[in-house]
Formats: C-alpha cells, structure tokens, sequence
C-alpha cells in the first residue's frame, strides 16, 4: 500500500493555491490598469494692451488690458484665477476690475499696484500677465 496524502487534503491544497494565484493575478492586473493621474493643462490666455495710464490721477500707474479667455469651457473668474503683472521695480500689479471671461471671450481687465510703492512702467516695455492655473500672455506698455 502506498503512502501519500488524502484526497480530501490534495483538493484543499489546490482550491487555496488557485485563490492565492488569483488574488495574486487581480492585484498584479489591476495595478498595470490603473489610471495615471494626469497633469491639470493651464488655461490659455491672450492678451492684448488696451490702455497704459503712466501716473494717472489715482496715484501710480495702471495697465487695462483686454484679456481673451482662449479655453472651450472654463470661465475665468479673477477669484479662482487672480492674474498679475509684475512692473518696472519688481512690484506686483492686481487686477482690480475684472469682470468674468466666459469660454472663448474677452473683456478688459485693469492692473494696479494695490500695495507697496507706487508702480512704475515704461512706455514700450513688454510685461508679463500671469497667474496660478493660466497660461502667460504679453501686453506692451
């Protein structure tokens, strides 16, 4: 008579091996078919200089430029997505009119030197408009 393990313990083993090698299998499986989380795209802008005030009345300079929001479905609101400019002393301008940009829109937005010293621009400068979440866009003084 041969010795060798019952057949109710063979079936045992087997059935926990072929759990063990699935579970095994899902997780190997599932990890290559996750999703890669994808960098977030800046909003497009475009930007083109409306009007420069060197020195206006309300004390320092200001920059109106006419912003074109140059996304298909994001509305550019100056709360989610405040855009600056820096001036001639390194100091930050903010938009302190701005009205929302619907998806493919535009509308004029003013810059001021809000805090700090007043602003200075030069005429014939190019300035940078930008801001978190945004692409840059150029207007010249």
């Amino acid at each position: 008579m041969r010795k060798g393990i019952s057949p109710v313990v063979a079936v045992v083993l087997l059935i926990a091996i072929a759990v063990i090698a699935a579970v095994g299998l899902y997780f190997w499986v599932g990890g290559l078919a996750t999703k890669q989380p994808t960098a977030e795209r800046p909003i497009p802008l475009n930007g083109q200089m409306y009007r420069c005030d060197l020195g206006d009345t309300a004390g320092g300079d200001n920059i109106t430029a006419l912003m074109q929001n140059m996304d298909s479905a994001i509305t550019l609101t100056n709360s989610s997505y405040p855009l600056k400019i820096l001036d001639d002393d390194g100091d930050v301008m903010v938009a302190t009119t701005a009205p929302d940009i619907v998806p493919s829109g535009q509308e004029a937005w003013v810059f001021k030197q809000t805090t700090g010293t007043l602003s200075n621009l030069t005429k014939g400068i190019t300035y940078i408009i930008y801001g978190t979440g945004v692409g840059q866009a150029l207007v010249v003084c």
